[in-house]
């Protein structure tokens, strides 16, 4: 928390004590007595009393700057109580976010481990961004907009970690089973000319025909990964329209 709840009481302190010092300097508007003299200007004359006497006879007045001096003190436990609210968000910037990752891509994950996972982050971006954007209690106003940014780009790394190696596993199978494609294609324009090259476009296109029965299983997962992706940067879009980025 910055300024610290001891910095703001230092403040504040130092403030009541600036005042009541610059009331020393003020002579005192309540005459002496009903007898006291009368200046050349027509001011009563206050017999050398400061404002500063005034004051610290008035027992309202002393009250006052006794509760000033302790009046973060009073709301230092509702401060604590509401920022720790913010403790269960910790393990964004405390967990090793590479090791977390090596952890559960060390069992054989689903489509769906990696969706749970993704929505995990998203969820907890949506839930940051529903934080008020300022907090009252007592005196104090605390703005938790640079926390909250603070809270959404973290989450947001630990997202585009698993986004950035889902993309990476989707590109390599899409390139996989394009260059095959690609490569039976250049074999099948190669020029007829005997009975070898007859032979090798007859197994080329039982490749294919055998490759037509599974190509669209080994293209669905694919699809998913990147419907996945989608997803992700959908919801990414919708976050930075609606709150300002």
């Amino acid at each position: 928390m910055t300024p610290s709840l001891e910095d703001i009481q230092t403040a504040i302190n130092r403030c009541s004590r600036s005042i009541l010092a610059a009331s020393k300097e003020i002579p005192s508007w309540t005459p002496v007595s009903s007898d006291a003299e009368t200046s050349a200007g027509g001011e009563t004359d206050s017999g050398g009393r400061r404002l500063f006497d005034d004051i610290a006879c008035d027992k309202e007045i002393v009250k006052t700057v006794l509760l000033l001096t302790g009046s973060v003190e009073g709301a230092k436990r509702q401060v604590w109580e509401y920022l720790s609210g913010f403790s269960r968000y910790e393990w964004l910037w405390k967990a090793d976010k590479t090791a977390a990752y090596a952890e559960f891509m060390a069992k054989k994950r689903s489509f769906d481990d990696f969706e749970a996972e993704l929505r995990k982050y998203v969820e907890v971006e949506m839930d940051v961004q529903k934080i008020a954007p300022v907090h009252n209690i007592g005196a104090l106003s605390l703005e938790t907009t640079p926390l909250k940014h603070s809270l959404k780009a973290e989450a947001a790394a630990w997202k585009s970690q698993y986004t950035q190696n889902l993309h990476v596993q989707a590109k390599a199978e899409l390139e996989r089973l394009i260059g095959w494609m690609d490569e039976m294609g250049v074999k099948l324009k190669r020029e007829v000319t005997d009975l070898d090259t007859v032979r090798n476009a007859m197994g080329y296109l039982k490749q294919i025909r055998d490759k037509e029965g599974v190509i669209e299983q080994e293209f669905a997962p694919i699809e998913e990964m990147y419907a996945m992706l989608a997803r992700c940067r959908a919801h990414e879009f919708y976050s930075c329209n609606t709150n300002g980025g």
